[in-house]
């Protein structure tokens, strides 16, 4: 059931116009304590894929060149990416490209939330609707509503 709210835009406007993420939003709401959430986002951290292997999984590069530019990346104590960059194998655009793919890798925060036992599939459930209510300009939708504005 909650499967298909997992990749939800992490994204909602909040009152002063900053962007608010769902770990947010779940603080804000009194859901989860902000270490619950600082725990998970580490979890999710851990969990993304690593960039020299990602690029060697999008085509980009053989195992080879990866592991080199991983032995530059730890003697220069500079990023993959940006000795990539620097070098002129890929442009900003495509390095913002990989690092988006990288951040998309892992699993998505409510998933976490819930393998964590955090909060458990409903109620996260729940409130991805909420949320997602509210990021679509309907502040005020309540649960019931935001279930049956549903595609």
């Amino acid at each position: 059931m909650i499967t298909e709210y997992y990749y939800l835009s992490r994204t909602l406007p909040p009152d002063d116009g900053q962007v608010m993420h769902f770990g947010e939003y779940l603080v804000r709401e009194n859901i989860l304590s902000a270490h619950q959430i600082l725990k998970a986002l580490d979890e999710q951290r851990k969990r993304r894929k690593f960039i020299p292997l990602l690029l060697v999984e999008l085509g980009m590069m053989d195992d080879h060149r990866a592991l080199k530019l991983c032995t530059i990346s730890n003697e220069e104590h500079k990023d993959v990416l940006d000795i990539m960059r620097e070098e002129g194998i890929i442009s900003q655009q495509q390095s913002n490209r990989i690092r988006i793919a990288r951040d998309k890798s892992g699993p998505p925060l409510g998933q976490l939330l819930v393998e964590m036992g955090f909060i458990d599939e409903q109620t996260c459930y729940e409130n991805l609707k909420l949320y997602e209510a509210q990021k679509q300009g309907t502040a005020g939708t309540t649960l019931s509503a935001a279930v049956q504005a549903e595609p």
